[in-house]
């Protein structure tokens, strides 16, 4: 995968990531989901753990994570500097995306069951969500 002429790597959990939280000296780490990372030329350390920032970040809500997931992680994505954080939401059916600029919300959409997800980080991802809850 590609975004912009730099190779980007998918990551699944378990998988930790250290997330550089501005503001704060030590970084939080955290196992997403699923991540998108496009600079793990410069961010793998010597034990081969990535260290840089997730493009994009999906977190799958369960029962016991819905709340770590929706406002922790959430919190945590934006002042690292991800750029997009889905929340996928299996029981409502649903897909909240949040696109960051600057450290900063930009913009939120729900994608409900006939919607089509586009990314800003990736320009030609699309995904149609009812092929995500597909039964």
């Amino acid at each position: 995968m590609y975004l912009r002429d730099r190779k980007c790597k998918v990551f699944y959990a378990p998988f930790d990531v250290h997330f550089f939280k501005k503001g704060f000296k030590e970084p939080d780490v955290m196992q997403p989901d699923l991540l998108i990372a496009c600079d793990i030329d410069n961010n793998v350390n010597e034990e081969g753990r990535y260290m840089g920032t997730p493009t994009l970040v999906v977190e799958i809500l369960s029962p016991s994570t819905r709340s770590k997931d929706t406002v922790d992680k959430l919190n945590t994505g934006m002042i690292s500097g991800v750029r997009e954080y889905w929340i996928v939401d299996p029981d409502k059916k649903l897909i909240l995306v949040y696109r960051f600029t600057d450290y900063e919300l930009e913009e939120y959409c729900t994608y409900k069951q006939a919607d089509t997800i586009y990314s800003l980080a990736f320009p030609d991802l699309t995904i149609a969500v009812e092929d995500i809850f597909h039964t």
